[in-house]
């Protein structure tokens, strides 16, 4: 079993709902959600449902990853999903999942770099109100790209996000460090 640390304290979900981040403060809260899921990584742990909702801001720009209820340790045999069955939240889970491949750091990674898209823009790249829109999205959409959604954002910000964004997890950031 995992214990939780009580996190008062709105999450990242409720904070964008208002609208979305600054990019500077974006960039803060992304360089601490990955950190953390660097940590995590390196003791073995996947999330494996990374989303604003699990993010939470414990005092202005500090923020803290909660609710590892689906989370599996990496190191105790092979992580699937079988097809068909879908673990995480649509909005934010890696192709390679939808698919019935195997969780690992960069489908963690995936995730967030969905989150950050939508803490950037107010919204998740693939939003429909039919889950296997959002799925196809994931599987062969293209996001648009965050200097058309939310002109201003810095280029090497969008550069980051979009990487860790690939469909390909080969293509993303090799660990949340590097995305960091």
């Amino acid at each position: 079993w995992i214990a939780y640390e009580y996190l008062p304290g709105p999450s990242l979900a409720k904070l964008i709902a208002k609208g979305p981040l600054e990019p500077a403060r974006a960039l803060g809260a992304g360089a601490q959600i990955a950190h953390a899921l660097h940590h995590a990584h390196q003791k073995g742990v996947l999330h494996r449902d990374v989303k604003p909702d699990n993010v939470v801001e414990v005092e202005r720009d500090r923020y803290k990853i909660g609710d590892f209820g689906i989370a599996k340790w990496s190191g105790a045999g092979e992580v699937h999903t079988r097809t068909g069955l879908v673990v995480g939240s649509p909005a934010y889970i890696a192709p390679e999942l939808i698919a019935g491949g195997r969780a690992s750091a960069r489908s963690d990674i995936y995730a967030l770099g969905i989150s950050l898209y939508e803490i950037l823009t107010g919204r998740p790249p693939f939003d429909s109100l039919n889950i296997m829109d959002v799925l196809q999205g994931h599987l062969k959409g293209t996001a648009p790209p965050l200097s058309e959604v939310r002109p201003g954002i810095p280029a090497p910000l969008s550069q980051r996000v979009e990487r860790a964004m690939d469909r390909e997890p080969s293509r993303r950031h090799a660990s949340a460090a590097e995305l960091a």
